[in-house]
This record gives structure tokens, C-alpha cells and sequence, in this order.
């Protein structure tokens, strides 16, 4: 008798630590969507802040939650603390092919100006969805990037140069 009851004693304990476990899931699931969704607000709000609070309490829930992990590196870039950010899409997002956190990326590497890796990264971006303002953005920082852009004409001929006046590429387009 006291074996039967020491096994069904075992047996509730185990059952109310499977469902304590459920019940915890379920209600961290909606902990971290509430979150979520007051983040995403307080981002597009510009309260940078609240929204760098409220991206770490789902990541403390979620700590792999991407949604989350973009959100708080955009709101480091919004309160001027790009080294965090910067961090953030290193770990985060080095490998990834999401068009936004691509065009985040890109948004702080150019404002670090680290041009070349920021043109890499709006060329995964034509990579994946091949937009005309993309291949824009992309002159725009190659430009920045290089100084100036002559042409020269010798059947459309062109040359890029640095802003110490040095030629980086200089080519012929041979079709005319």
C-alpha cells in the first residue's frame, strides 16, 4: 500500500509539473506577442527606450525571437548607440536573407561609414527582390564610397576615382 501510494504521489507530482510547464508556455507565448506588439509600437512611435525595454522583456522570454532582435537593434540605431546594434546584426543577422534586416543593416553601416560592406549588403538586397531604387541606393553609396565618377568618352569609356583623385576602375564598355 505505501508503494502504491508513494507511486501515485510520483505520478501527480509529475502530472502538475507537466501542466505548471504548459500553463507557463502558453502564458509566455502571449507574454511575449503583448511585447512584442508594444515594441513595435513604441518604434514606430520613436520611443526608443520603451521600445529597447519592451524588446528585451520578449527576448528574455523568446532569446532567439528575430522579430525582437530587429526591433531592438533599430532602436539602439534610433538612441545614436550604433555599437549595440552593430553587434546585434553581427550576431543576429550576419547569414540572413530578410529584406528589412538587410536594409537596417545597411542603414547603420552607412552611417558608419563602412561603405563597402553597406554596398554588399543592399546587394544581397537586389539579390533577393531586384528593385530599381535599390540599384539607385547602391550608385548613391558606391559614390560616397569612391569620391567622384567621370566619364570619359573613347566608345563610353568610364573611370571612378577616390577623393584623393586617384582612378579606382577605369573601363571600357566595348558593345558602344
Amino acid at each position: 500500500v505505501k508503494k502504491l501510494y508513494l507511486v501515485v504521489g510520483v505520478a501527480v507530482l509529475i502530472a502538475a509539473i507537466i501542466v505548471a510547464a504548459i500553463i507557463m508556455v502558453l502564458s509566455s507565448r502571449g507574454t511575449v506577442q503583448k511585447s512584442l506588439k508594444l515594441g513595435n509600437q513604441y518604434l514606430s512611435d520613436l520611443e526608443y527606450d520603451s521600445a529597447i525595454q519592451e524588446y528585451s522583456n520578449t527576448l528574455l522570454i523568446d532569446p532567439t525571437n528575430q522579430e525582437a532582435l530587429l526591433g531592438l537593434a533599430k532602436s539602439y540605431m534610433g538612441v545614436g548607440n550604433t555599437e549595440i546594434a552593430y553587434q546585434i546584426f553581427e550576431n543576429d543577422f550576419a547569414e540572413t536573407n530578410d529584406e528589412e534586416a538587410l536594409r537596417a543593416y545597411a542603414e547603420l553601416l552607412i552611417t558608419e561609414e563602412r561603405y563597402p560592406e553597406a554596398i554588399d549588403k543592399i546587394s544581397q538586397i537586389i539579390n533577393l527582390v531586384d528593385k530599381e531604387e535599390d540599384y539607385q541606393w547602391r550608385n548613391e553609396i558606391v559614390a560616397k564610397q569612391f569620391g567622384k565618377s567621370y566619364g570619359y568618352s573613347e566608345k563610353a569609356g568610364v573611370e571612378i576615382q577616390n577623393n584623393g583623385g586617384e582612378v579606382y576602375v577605369k573601363g571600357m564598355n566595348t558593345l558602344g
